[in-house]
């Protein structure tokens, strides 16, 4: 099957963040408090992607959790419930920009891992693992996801048995202009833009493979003025962001 992502450049997401498509396989991933989630996000948070993923830590402390589902002995008399049904998200997006919900097994889950990323480091996601992501602190977290292997089985979200999932969840709701103000928050002195988000894609991973950018040097090869972030922090530990006279964010 051909997965069609969306088409819009900058979507809130039910699990609480924005999603920002760069170029190529990346995106920008902003969690702000003051985003909307889907009304079963208590009972639906953990998750499948069917691509593996390195994600760095732009802004904040992020906290992933990855579980597995738990086999267990099936002898006769031993009764085990199920927690969770999973989900199957394949089809075409629905009106208010939701794949479908496809109910297709349940499962025991038992919580595996707890992994805590500050800002500056990085980490990565293999394809079908099933995680949860929860941003500490003041709940505002950057991340820039560049995508790795990508799968052809169709990703599931878990939703706790006997609670209905919230497929009506409007991804629609926020205008585009309130959804920038929430990543200007987030990102705090840096003058966000369509472009300015492509140069921090270029910043950070040092070139760009399908777009050509002046800010990036042309062979790809780090250089000291393509910092991250800078080591200043605001009164709330989050990183400061500035746009530097060359057109580079130091």
């Amino acid at each position: 099957m051909t997965f069609k992502p969306t088409e819009a450049k900058i979507t809130l997401h039910g699990l609480g963040f924005l999603q920002l498509q760069l170029a190529a396989n990346m995106r920008l991933h902003v969690w702000h408090p003051e985003l909307p989630r889907r009304a079963c996000f208590e009972h639906s948070a953990i998750h499948d992607h069917r691509f593996g993923f390195d994600s760095l830590v732009l802004v904040g402390t992020q906290i992933n959790h990855t579980y597995a589902q738990t086999f267990v002995d099936t002898a006769p008399g031993f009764v085990v419930d199920k927690t969770h049904t999973a989900y199957l998200h394949e089809g075409e997006r629905t009106r208010f920009g939701n794949r479908p919900w496809i109910p297709d097994y349940e499962l025991v889950l038992a919580r595996m891992h707890v992994q805590v990323v500050p800002a500056g480091k990085q980490y990565s996601m293999d394809p079908y693992v099933f995680h949860r992501t929860e941003p500490a602190g003041d709940g505002r977290v950057a991340t820039l996801m560049t995508k790795t292997f990508e799968g052809t089985r169709g990703a599931h979200s878990l939703c706790t048995i006997g609670v209905e999932p919230d497929v009506d969840f409007d991804r629609n709701q926020i205008s585009e202009k309130r959804m920038w103000e929430f990543v200007r928050d987030v990102l705090g002195d840096i003058p966000v833009t369509p472009t300015a988000t492509r140069r921090i894609c270029c910043n950070i991973r040092r070139t760009n493979p399908t777009e050509a950018c002046p800010d990036c040097p042309a062979d790809g090869k780090p250089d000291a003025s393509a910092a991250i972030h800078s080591e200043a922090t605001d009164a709330n530990g989050r990183y400061r962001w500035s746009l530097g006279k060359n057109g580079r964010f130091s």
